[in-house]
Parts: structure tokens; C-alpha cells; sequence
């Protein structure tokens, strides 16, 4: 019995040390092809173009996307949290990524009908939207988590 138990005890201790070289090995491999999270602050929102009268009346908007920067503040508490009951209803309760949404993604990609929901939370749609591209690869998805 103590031979099992200590032959347990090295699996998991060899697993857990591999595991930690294959993130650390990755993060390395794909670090130089990560962006810098910093443009995210740095990113302009398309804004339409206002036409305004001579007394500064508003007489129309032009532009296919029209958006208008908020303050959080401003937003309705509701909406708030409709946002976070559609998108990622643990937001509060992680760093950023889903380890469950993640495991749940990865079992959906192994059934027949294909990869569908990629598990990401709102900080790595986030990420995505400003960062990376839209592509569903495993590369990005990492590139996401890191």
C-alpha cells in the first residue's frame, strides 16, 4: 500500500511540474507576438459626423457606426446588469478568465457539431475586440489568456 501512495504521490508531483513547464513554455513561445494591453486605453471609437445650423442646431449624423463614449456612471444599473447576466455572469468571481467556461468550450470543440461558444469572458472579449483577430484558433484563445 505504501509503494501505490508513493508511487501516486510522484505521478502527481511529475504532473504538476509538467504542467507548469507547458504554460510556462507556451507563455514564452507566444509572449513575442502578444500585443500590448496598453493600446486597448489607447483605442478611438468611430464616431459619427454631426452636421450642425449656423446656431448650433444638430440637423443630422452621418456614419455607419454611431457610438457615444459613457461614463460607467452613466449607465443604468439594469442594463449593467443585463450586460453581465448575457455575457458573463461570473464576472465578478474571477480574474479575467473561466476556467469552467474554458473546460466547457474545449468539450463542445470535441463534439460533432463543432467548436460553438468560446468560453472567453468579457475581459478576453475585450482583449479580442481590441487586440487580436476574430479567428477561432487555440493560438488566439491562449493569446487571450495571457
Amino acid at each position: 500500500m505504501l509503494k501505490i501512495i508513493k508511487f501516486l504521490f510522484w505521478i502527481s508531483i511529475s504532473s504538476c511540474v509538467l504542467a507548469i513547464l507547458i504554460i510556462l513554455g507556451s507563455f514564452l513561445t507566444i509572449r513575442p507576438s502578444l500585443p500590448e494591453i496598453s493600446l486597448v486605453d489607447e483605442a478611438q471609437l468611430q464616431m459619427p459626423l454631426k452636421v450642425y445650423t449656423e446656431d448650433g442646431v444638430l440637423i443630422g449624423e452621418f456614419g455607419e457606426i454611431k457610438r457615444r463614449p459613457l461614463s460607467f456612471e452613466d449607465i443604468p444599473l439594469n442594463i449593467k446588469n443585463a450586460f453581465l447576466a448575457a455575457e458573463d455572469d461570473r464576472f465578478f468571481y474571477h480574474q479575467g478568465i473561466s476556467y469552467t467556461g474554458l473546460i466547457r468550450s474545449f468539450i463542445r470543440c470535441l463534439s460533432p457539431r463543432g467548436c460553438y461558444g468560446g468560453g472567453g469572458t468579457i475581459s478576453m472579449q475585450v482583449v479580442r475586440g481590441y487586440l487580436l483577430t476574430r479567428d477561432q484558433t487555440i493560438v488566439r484563445k491562449v493569446k487571450e489568456i495571457f
